[in-house]
């Protein structure tokens, strides 16, 4: 070592602290580096070198993640290939090669319903390595990007980020099948209505309502809702369920509209009713009765046994 030092010139200090950046990224080697600089102590470009072994170890206690590390999956290459409705092959990701081990991830990009397990509300992973499963729900190809922390909650050095790409392809075709049916309902006008069905299928399936076997223009999605509803709104309704595979028809969901019943006036009285006959058995009754004052319901009803107690005999049942 020391024979060789008198042969370097400046024009060498750029090979020479490529060669120092090269040793430093491998820890065992540091001593190394370390005896060099105190054998140029003597040397003209002694303090150059120095200036250059300090200037690289700092860059060394700055990047901890830096040196000879790679992303390493538990399949090579990542990239991953699956279809909606079926679970992917689990994918596990690790940091190897650096000074200290990772501290925490964060993965974005990945397919809907594809998760990172154990994440945090900020979409942190605090472990050394991470696991990616779930299943797709939507086809498309997606990118994912995972980069690592040197410490928990995404803190200090990063490295990365490492890309996987993943390709979901729709899933076998399945024609519609109702889930929820919509219900027949019974309201007064000016009421709210919603009708309701749901029906699974793959793909999605798209929904048209009907009123009376006929489309109702708009109505495509898996409600019906009627804001106030008028006496014409009245009818059998239902929905019909399309997609690739097929077709699939609700039940009948019968909505009624009654008119509401009239305001009734506190000082209407009942003015005149009397009936007193004889009856026999099938013989019609015909009474008319007065309400004054305004109008109010009226409810008239036959007592026969009753009439017992004021001494009448041959009475009717009610």
């Amino acid at each position: 070592m020391k024979r060789l030092l008198p042969q370097l010139t400046p024009r060498h200090l750029p090979f020479a602290t490529f060669a120092l950046l090269a040793i430093l990224q491998r820890t065992p080697a540091v001593r190394v580096a370390a005896s060099a600089g105190e054998a140029l102590v003597a040397s003209p470009l002694g303090s150059l070198l120095r200036s250059a072994i300090a200037g690289v170890a700092s860059l060394g206690a700055v990047h901890a993640l830096a040196g000879a590390t790679q992303f390493t999956f538990n399949r090579n290459p990542p990239d991953t290939n699956g279809n909606i409705g079926t679970p992917i092959t689990p994918l596990v990701f690790t940091v190897t090669g650096a000074t200290v081990p990772p501290g925490s991830f964060r993965v974005t990009g990945l397919p809907p319903g594809v998760v990172v397990t154990g994440v945090n509300g900020n979409g942190v992973l605090n472990a050394s390595s991470g696991l990616i499963t779930g299943t797709p729900t939507v086809a498309g190809t997606f990118q994912a990007s995972i980069l690592a922390f040197q410490f928990n909650n995404a803190q200090g050095d990063t490295y990365g980020p490492a890309l996987v790409t993943f390709v979901i392809a729709g899933g076998p075709n399945a024609p519609p099948a109702f889930t929820t049916q919509p219900a027949s309902q019974t309201v007064e006008v000016g009421a709210a209505v919603t009708l309701t069905a749901a029906a699974s299928g793959s793909p999605p399936p798209a929904f048209q309502w009907q009123r009376n076997n006929a489309n109702i223009p708009g109505a495509t999605t898996s409600s019906l809702v009627i804001a106030s509803a008028l006496a014409a709104d009245a009818g059998d309704y239902r929905v019909i369920a399309t997609n690739l595979a097929g077709t699939a028809t609700s039940n009948v969901a019968r909505l009624t509209v009654t008119s509401p019943p009239p305001p009734t006036d506190p000082n209407a009285r009942l003015a005149n009713l009397s009936v007193r006959t004889s009856l026999a058995a099938g013989q019609n009754l015909i009474f008319g009765v007065v309400v004054g004052g305004g109008s109010r319901d009226v409810l008239v009803r036959a007592a026969g046994p009753a009439l017992a107690n004021f001494g009448l005999t041959g009475v009717m049942a009610d």
